[in-house]
């Protein structure tokens, strides 16, 4: 005689009546050609206990040894439960929960997170280990994600791949080129709720807002606190001595960039600005520039009252004078004024030739 088949024990939550025999009858199916033999003996389920076992439930499985090891190995559901983390957002993977593994596939068993993509995990899972399989072969400078790595090489590169179309500047990241083009829109999309001033920049907003809550994030060793991170890098200038920015010049070294700045400007000042026309100095660009206007004939400064023009903003003011007949330089001999200083100061030429005479 041939023995039946024995379909694999089906997932209930309680053993069946042994006169349940339609539940029987189903778990057979017959040998042979698949018709039933009048002389074939079907046996009960419950009379074969060395082919059927005791069906269990998921509160069951999880305590049984071989159960728990597959679990934990496919989706770390134990451990989730142990997780303090994951037990406080409700994110456990037990039944009475309501969740199942399907539902979070995908979860961090340090900190309970979840994502949708295993990839998103993985690339989290280096936050805790610390891992940056990513190394530049010209700085060795590693990084977590490729897409980090590809953009910090566009520095060795000096790839821009994104241009603006306003007025042509390119950018490493495209994140770079959506911040520069608010220049030209104008827009300023990150309100501050407190004060309505608008950015164009969240990070700008997020240092605004530390004016109004007080923050101060970064702390130095000493105790000192700053809202600002670069504030804190300047101020640990001053416990290491480190001046890093330096002089071209003079050889002078500062611990900050701004006040290298600062200082070139005095050198700057110190170096007469020689027109290419004619050769005439002068000790700041901006009269320079004024000069040069002689030059090339422009007048850009024009008089909205009679339409002369002027190359010089100066000059167009001493005009407007002679309209609304302002004269605000006094002689302090004789009380005479002027429109203009030089004219005062060809005028109390006058008064220093008569004390000479007089005397």
């Amino acid at each position: 005689m041939t023995s039946p088949t024995v379909l694999p024990t089906p997932e209930v939550l309680f053993l069946p009546s042994a006169g349940s025999k339609s539940w029987l009858d189903s778990l057979f199916i017959p040998a042979g050609d698949g018709m039933p033999r009048k002389n074939e003996e079907q046996k009960p389920l419950h009379e074969a206990p060395e082919v059927v076992e005791p069906p269990m439930t998921l509160s069951t499985r999880s305590q049984s040894p071989e159960w728990g090891g597959v679990c934990e190995t496919r989706c770390g559901s134990e451990k989730r439960q142990r997780n303090p983390l994951a037990q406080s957002r409700g994110k456990s993977a037990r039944v009475g929960d309501g969740l199942t593994h399907q539902e979070r596939p995908n979860t961090c068993m340090d900190c309970g997170k979840s994502f949708n993509k295993s990839s998103s995990l993985i690339i989290h899972q280096r936050t805790h280990t610390g891992e940056r399989p990513y190394a530049c072969p010209e700085c060795g400078k590693r990084f977590t994600q490729s897409s980090t790595f590809l953009r910090h090489q566009r520095i060795h590169t000096g790839e821009r791949p994104y241009d603006c179309a306003e007025c042509g500047k390119s950018f490493r990241v495209s994140s770079h080129l959506v911040r520069h083009q608010r220049i030209h829109t104008g827009e300023r999309p990150y309100v501050c709720t407190e004060c309505g001033r608008s950015f164009s920049v969240s990070s700008h907003l997020v240092q605004h807002q530390r004016m109004h809550t007080g923050e101060r994030p970064y702390r130095c060793a000493c105790g000192k606190s700053f809202s600002l991170s670069s504030h804190l890098m300047q101020h640990w200038t001053i416990h290491t001595g480190e001046r890093p920015y330096q002089c071209a010049q003079c050889g002078r070294s500062f611990s900050m960039s701004s006040a290298l700045i600062r200082h070139q400007r005095l050198h700057a000042a110190d170096e007469p600005r020689q027109c290419a026309q004619c050769g005439k100095s002068f000790s700041r660009g901006s009269e320079l520039s004024e000069h040069q206007k002689i030059h090339t004939g422009e007048r850009q400064h024009e008089c909205a009252q009679c339409g002369r023009s002027f190359g010089a903003r100066s000059n167009l003011l001493q005009h407007q004078r002679t309209h609304a007949g302002e004269r605000p330089y006094t002689c302090a001999h004789c009380g005479r004024s002027f429109s203009r200083s030089s004219n005062l100061i060809t005028h109390q030429r006058i008064h220093t030739v008569l004390k000479g005479v007089d005397k």
